[in-house]
């Protein structure tokens, strides 16, 4: 398990999500990726974003707000896997 996630897990209120064999190893947590963002989704919802980065910032989680998040619409976020590379992603939905 990394120093990161358990903080992350202790300040979300759930501190066992950190030894949990799916979640323990980076790799774990890609391979279990879907669940893993469904649970702290779940979780972050619960406060606004201003409160978590300031709990997470006491508790040492490098954290930040997205610079993406305003500067791309939800559809330029969900481009087909065929457009991930910007030079194949039509002008007219490239992230600007």
């Amino acid at each position: 398990m990394t120093a990161s996630f358990a903080r992350t897990c202790a300040v979300l209120g759930q501190p066992e999500l950190a030894t949990d064999p799916k979640f323990i190893k980076n790799n774990d947590r890609v391979v279990h990726g879907k669940e893993i963002m469904a649970i702290f989704a779940g979780l972050f919802l619960k406060r606004p974003v201003a409160y978590w980065l300031d709990e997470l910032a006491k508790a040492g989680v490098p954290c930040g707000r997205s610079t993406i998040s305003r500067k791309c619409s939800p559809i330029r976020m969900s481009a087909p896997a065929a457009w991930r590379s910007r030079s194949s992603i039509p002008s007219s939905r490239r992230c600007r």
